[in-house]
């Protein structure tokens, strides 16, 4: 079998996964000569057909695009790809599957497999659409930097086709580039948010001025609410942090909000306000005061005439300059919280200058000032029926022009830029689904002004834990493990675990104990022999072929170390005043030879 490397590329990659993975570009077929592997059915493989005439464009797909999808395997930046990405962790248990190969008539067809490998020990199986498994396998192509290929006939029906692309019994796959099927085309799956820098809109209505006002209050918490403009101040204490804000939601084309209802808004009981006016829907803001130092708004819209059917609800946004006050004398950043915790995504806090709407912040968010620790927490308490994100736009003086809590922002579209996330994909391919009802309720979005952000943090997870009734567990104590590529995918097994010293019964509890959750962190070789061991001392992962000199302070909102009263031994491990010059005790000398066996191993 021949395999074409292809040369190695240095041009900087993607700016961002939606460029790369909904770019569908027809290319010319570019490869070795075509090997057709034996099948792994026992049945023989259809006798090929004849290649369709004319003109053979070729449908070029990229593996980490995100169409494609992944069930165990994971996408990474690959500077030397196509693609600028490419897909690893291809095992037996894991499948890539390629959707959208468009052929003009039943037969077969040239697949070229693009791929990475640095050994000649690996291999694929590719299983088209009706047709039998095919082993493919692959030789080195020089390095895990460099792109090979190898091309493989199969079977293809008239029109839309889908390859599953899967590792044999007892072998690892490679990394894989991309897939190009001569002769075919592909199917365009690029469907862009136009909307996407900028998702929130606002209500450029201007706040009529004076007219009758209602205090709200909760704890250190006041809420000024005019009724005649359909906007209200928050204050901590003296402090008012939010100026202005106000609800809205979107039906169809317009977006409705408090500010058009021209003084038609009224309190009923002490905690809602209900905005009613013929021709718009009702909107009610239900206000809840739970703590001491922050409140809730829910937005409830009923419609004049039949259900209401709505794809986002805003209940608190603010769109004056200088409307989100954070203080002007210190460090003053957003954190943005990502969609989810996987595929080595990182936290990260720009300044609050270099805030704008195109970054978004999933569920919840904090405005804080890094020097004294103030923060205002703003998040989703309800995920039943709602995705929710937080949008902003900072200004030079250390505040917010803009300030939007959303419900129904999801990522779809959204451009993860070119900085810590810039590997990462849209984990949404659609723009989030309508909610209808006679009334439909927004979840209920959380402000909340802090001291220390980071005690803000923790008071909206547990309130937002209340909210989900989380469940408490009183039986043994689970076990988990949690690595860079997953237990069962580096052939770990529990024998191999009494192999490492840190497993063993004097290091957990045994089984049934009542207890905290244990969990492991560290990498295994394939025969289950621990390979490396993070520090305890760390808990930032950082992604294979970095250093962990590569985290920046933004990719870790948590708070900066500070000068601690009691020291640390470098030998023992334990808080005291040992000089660095005492003579190591006993126990030390034990635990270094114990550090020294582990190390040998």
């Amino acid at each position: 079998m021949s395999v074409t490397s292809e040369p190695v590329r240095t041009r900087r990659a993607a700016r961002s996964w939606l460029a790369v993975g909904l770019a569908l570009a027809v290319v010319g077929t570019v490869g070795a000569a075509p090997v057709t592997a034996a099948p792994l059915s026992a049945s023989d493989t259809p006798p090929s057909a004849a290649q369709p005439s004319g003109a053979r464009p070729s449908a070029a797909i990229e593996a980490e695009a995100t169409q494609v999808v992944l069930d165990g395997a994971s996408r990474s930046g690959c500077s030397s790809c196509s693609g600028g990405g490419k897909v690893g962790s291809i095992d037996p248990s894991s499948t890539v599957s390629v959707p959208g190969v468009l052929a003009p008539e039943a037969g077969s067809y040239d697949v070229t497999l693009h791929y990475l490998s640095g050994d000649d020990t690996r291999a694929l199986t590719v299983t088209p659409d009706g047709g039998d498994t095919v082993a493919v396998p692959v030789a080195s192509t020089g390095g895990w930097d460099r792109v090979g290929t190898v091309v493989v006939s199969l079977p293809l029906r008239s029109g839309e086709n889908r390859l599953i692309i899967s590792a044999p019994a007892g072998s690892l796959g490679p990394d894989l580039d991309r897939v190009v099927v001569a002769g075919t085309t592909a199917k365009d799956y690029a469907l862009a948010d136009p909307a996407a820098a900028d998702p929130v809109p606002v209500d450029p209505t201007p706040a009529a001025p004076g007219g009758r006002h209602v205090t709200l209050r909760g704890g250190d918490v006041t809420v000024d609410y005019s009724l005649s403009s359909g906007t209200a101040d928050a204050r901590w204490g003296r402090h008012q942090a939010v100026t202005g804000f106000y609800s809205g939601v979107r039906l169809v084309d317009d977006f409705v909000t408090t500010k058009q209802y021209d003084g038609a808004c009224r309190l009923t009981g002490t905690r809602t306000v209900i905005c009613a006016k013929p021709g718009l829907p009702t909107l009610r803001q239900v206000f809840v005061f739970d703590g001491d130092r922050s409140f809730s708004v829910r937005l409830d819209v009923t419609g004049t005439d039949g259900p209401v059917t709505t794809s986002m609800m805003v209940p608190v946004m603010t769109d004056r300059p200088g409307s989100v006050d954070l203080g002007h004398d210190g460090d003053n950043r957003m954190v943005l919280v990502p969609f989810d915790n996987d595929h080595w995504v990182r936290y990260e806090t720009p300044a609050i200058q270099d805030v704008t709407p195109a970054q978004r912040s999933f569920e919840v968010t904090s405005f804080i000032d890094d020097v004294s620790r103030r923060g205002l927490v703003v998040g989703s308490l309800d995920r039943d029926t709602w995705k929710s994100g937080v949008v902003a736009d900072g200004n030079a003086d250390g505040g917010l022009d803009r300030l939007q809590a959303a419900a129904g922002l999801t990522d779809w579209s959204y451009d993860y830029g070119d900085g810590l996330n810039k590997y990462q994909f849209n984990r949404e391919l659609k723009p989030h689904g309508d909610v209808s009802g006679t009334t439909v309720s927004s979840p209920r979005m959380f402000v909340g002004y802090y001291a220390d952000w980071r005690e803000g943090m923790e008071t909206f997870g547990r309130a937002a834990a209340q909210v989900a009734q989380s469940r408490t567990w009183s039986d043994g104590t689970p076990f988990g493990f949690n690595s860079w590529g997953g237990l069962g995918a580096r052939g770990a097994t529990p024998p191999s675990w009494t192999r490492s010293p840190s497993s063993s019964p004097r290091r957990r509890p045994p089984s049934g104990t009542r207890g905290p959750p244990t969990a492991r962190t560290w990498a295994w070789t394939r025969t289950g022999t621990r390979c490396s061991r993070p520090s305890t001392r760390s808990r930032t992962r950082t992604r294979p072929g970095r250093s962990s000199s590569s985290t920046s302070r933004t990719s870790r909102p948590a708070a900066r170390s500070r000068p601690s009263t009691s020291s640390r031994s470098p030998t023992s491990g334990r808080r005291g005043s040992t000089s660095a010059s005492a003579a190591p005790t006993s126990a030390t000398r034990a635990r270094t030879r114990r550090t020294a066996r582990w190390r040998s191993r």
